[in-house]
């Protein structure tokens, strides 16, 4: 881990495990966005019904369990998180096939902001511009039960009303995912 990410890290506190996740569980991110850094030490990973959506939030602290469960319930961070204030990231990973969750598997992903300076922003990568990303990691079971495992890093610039917007993401997990 850089000195940069990790008095991040520092500053949003220790990683911490969401209820229910075992102590191994690590869900941790940094991003730039609109001039700002971030620090994310929860999270939780997730599934769509038939399997071929895999999620995992990012979150400065731990989720009360009313929001966790509320985020089972809908099978989406945003919608379940929809009146809080608090910054978090969504990745999203779409599977060729329901289960396996290796690189050769990702059909693209997509990475939410939200909450981090005006309204949310999802940047989406298709498998033409993996050769321009600084780097995807894929392994383990996007599946319920399973242990979810990756890093997800990207830095560039976006038009943003006119002006040009850098923005990095460095996403690590190693996660059970909840059912």
């Amino acid at each position: 881990m850089n000195a940069n990410r990790r008095g991040l890290l520092l500053v949003a506190g220790a990683v911490l495990a969401l209820p229910g996740c075992s102590r191994s569980d690590r869900v941790e991110a940094t991003a730039h966005w609109l001039g700002n850094d971030f620090a994310f030490g929860a999270g939780l990973a997730f599934t769509s019904a038939d399997g071929t959506l895999a999620s995992v939030g990012f979150f400065p602290e731990p989720l009360p369990a009313a929001a966790i469960d509320d985020v089972r319930r809908l099978r989406s961070v945003a919608q379940a998180l929809a009146t809080r204030t608090t910054p978090y990231l969504v990745l999203e990973l779409r599977l060729k096939e329901p289960g396996k969750a290796g690189f050769d598997n990702l059909v693209r992903y997509s990475v939410m902001f939200a909450n981090m300076g005006g309204t949310p922003v999802t940047f989406n990568r298709q498998s033409r511009d993996w050769v321009k990303d600084g780097s995807i990691e894929l392994a383990g079971e996007a599946k319920a039960g399973g242990r979810l495992l990756g890093r997800v890093r990207r830095a560039g610039a976006t038009d943003i009303e006119g002006t040009e917007q850098p923005y990095r993401w460095d996403l690590s997990f190693d996660t059970s995912v909840v059912a």
